[in-house]
């Protein structure tokens, strides 16, 4: 466990994905779609299903071999709403639809869906193109060594700290100092900003305007390697 200014990285917590078969990363980064089975005032049936659809167009249109998801693909799934048989068919076919748009697809669990994904995870390891990761911070190495870091909420339950300081901004500011890299990118907060820009850590905004109405507006991040195998990382809107 690897310490550094008043706070340890909780063990357990910090796993890596393979280098793509293409031999270079070119991923979209997408998080929260909060998807429902039946829908809600928080985001309607017709939202979300427009949602699925603009991403496997925006998926299209890039061209990219993977795409990595930042948690809360779905909504309040969790304890006995995640056991519902009709919330778990409704897991398990939301899934297979990310799993068609691309042939590469990564799955980091958020505070709104990790209990789900291990609920089911033994029906997950069925789908022959998906990765899905209990870790929360996950590492990609690029080409030429560099270190990108991925996670749902950019430090809440990553790390500990050893003195009463707890907000976001702080686990963000932990992480940085504990983990050399070049980029440290999350969701959680349904805003794309630089969060802190001197390190670094990056949040790419919600993929749903989560506004109860469909939408075409999307928030999502394009992760690539340059020509000296360094990553790059451009915060995209449609």
């Amino acid at each position: 466990m690897a310490d550094s200014g008043g706070f340890e990285l909780r063990r357990g917590v910090l796993g890596a994905l393979p280098a793509p078969t293409s031999g270079k990363w070119n991923a979209i980064l997408v998080g929260d779609l909060h998807l429902t089975c039946t829908g809600d005032s928080y985001f309607t049936v017709d939202a979300q299903k427009q949602a699925l659809e603009d991403l496997q167009k925006v998926v299209a249109t890039t061209r990219t071999d993977q795409l990595i998801v930042l948690g809360d693909v779905f909504h309040q799934m969790s304890g006995p709403m995640a056991r519902n048989v009709q919330n778990k068919e409704f897991f398990l076919s939301t899934v297979n639809s990310l799993c068609t748009a691309c042939n590469s697809v990564y799955i980091i669990g958020g505070n709104h869906d990790r209990f789900a994904f291990q609920l089911y995870r033994s029906s997950l390891s069925t789908i022959p193109n998906l990765q899905y990761s209990p870790k929360e911070l996950l590492c990609l190495t690029s080409t030429n060594g560099s270190k990108a870091y991925l996670t749902h909420d950019g430090g809440n339950g990553l790390w500990i700290a050893k003195e009463q300081v707890t907000p976001f901004i702080q686990g963000l500011r932990a992480i940085n100092e504990l983990t050399p890299h070049d980029l440290m990118v999350c969701a959680h907060v349904h805003q794309p900003t630089d969060l802190r820009p001197a390190t670094s850590s990056v949040s790419i905004g919600t993929f749903t305007a989560l506004s109860g109405t469909p939408t075409t507006t999307h928030q999502y991040a394009l992760l690539q390697e340059d020509d000296g195998g360094r990553f790059t990382l451009a915060l995209q809107s449609t």
